[in-house]
């Protein structure tokens, strides 16, 4: 399945209600397609260090905000402490070869790809901690465990 052009963008990230153009949708096809990216437009660019972007594409017509007819494509920042953090101080944020640190620690970028739980939906990262998001609203819910729970192996003791 193709997807936007725009998830890799440095664009502002805008809904889309989008048609088939070509044959016909199957009536037994439904559900949700959910992917995760990286916001290109975080500082520093990096692809493997922006914040978290979680779309979801509505595979029923007419259904998760979009007219008749019409499949709903939605995307969302996920809104994160760290996110929420650099937005008030991005002068306390500095990128480093592996991340981006500050006084709280890594930036949590929860980028990488998402994870449905029965009715819950994740947005995990490979260095980092999980963050459920609510699969409707795509909003932030909150941070998985406690966040000495994720240090990274170098930060821990029997690693020094």
């Amino acid at each position: 399945m193709p997807v936007p052009r725009s998830i890799l963008g440095r664009q502002d990230i805008a809904d889309m209600d989008l048609d088939v153009v070509a044959g016909a949708w199957p009536d037994d096809v439904r559900g949700h397609f959910v992917v995760s990216t990286s916001d290109q437009r975080t500082r520093p660019l990096h692809a493997f260090f922006g914040d978290g972007i979680m779309a979801r594409l509505s595979l029923t017509p007419g259904t998760g905000g979009a007219p008749a007819g019409r499949f709903a494509w939605r995307a969302r920042v996920l809104d994160t402490p760290s996110v929420r953090l650099r937005a008030k101080r991005p002068d306390l944020f500095t990128a480093g070869p592996v991340g981006t640190g500050s006084p709280w620690g890594f930036v949590n970028a929860a980028n990488t790809a998402p994870l449905p739980w029965g009715d819950r939906l994740f947005a995990t990262w490979d260095a980092g901690r999980p963050v459920e998001v609510d699969p409707v609203t795509l909003e932030f819910v909150a941070e998985v465990g406690h966040r000495d729970d994720w240090n990274p192996p170098w930060t821990r003791p029997s690693c020094r």
